[in-house]
């Protein structure tokens, strides 16, 4: 028997409140910017943890792409790096230890902070890092790159 459940969204207007906040503290920033990252790339946590230099590849188009083989599943993935991702990427870069791209920390205290982060831009949701993954993904039909899925 299977019962389905609203796992519910984040609007893009949502998002970008999140994204442009600016936060006084590092830690919220880290957070948010992990989660924006998934929101944009649709990866989940435990692939975000391990993404490494490796993982960001030329793509045909000649622009990068995250090409990693999927934590849980083992499937390979192509996600197309979007602006976004690769400002917070910049952001990141030769700064974090380990060869981190991104700075991660447990999920438990992740899920902690972005409860902060949504009440401090005053998103009535109870906001995880899953929830990156279940966003409505029709921002993306505007990048003229990303034509290809489009055949």
């Amino acid at each position: 028997n299977f019962d389905k459940t609203d796992r519910g969204y984040l609007t893009q207007e949502e998002i970008d409140t999140i994204y442009y906040k600016e936060f006084k503290s590092k830690r919220l920033e880290h957070v948010r910017d992990a989660f924006i990252f998934s929101c944009y790339t649709g990866l989940p946590y435990c692939d975000i943890y391990t993404l490494s230099n490796e993982d960001i590849k030329i793509g045909v188009d000649g622009k990068k792409w995250i090409m990693k083989d999927r934590g849980k599943t083992g499937v390979e993935s192509f996600i197309p790096l979007l602006q976004i991702p690769l400002d917070i990427l910049a952001k990141y870069e030769g700064k974090l230890k380990n060869g981190k791209l991104l700075p991660v920390i447990s999920n438990q205290k992740m899920n902690e902070y972005l409860a902060e982060i949504a009440a401090i831009c005053q998103i009535n949701k109870r906001i995880t890092y899953h929830l990156a993954r279940h966003i409505k993904f029709s921002f993306l039909l505007k990048f003229k790159h990303l034509q290809i899925f489009a055949a």
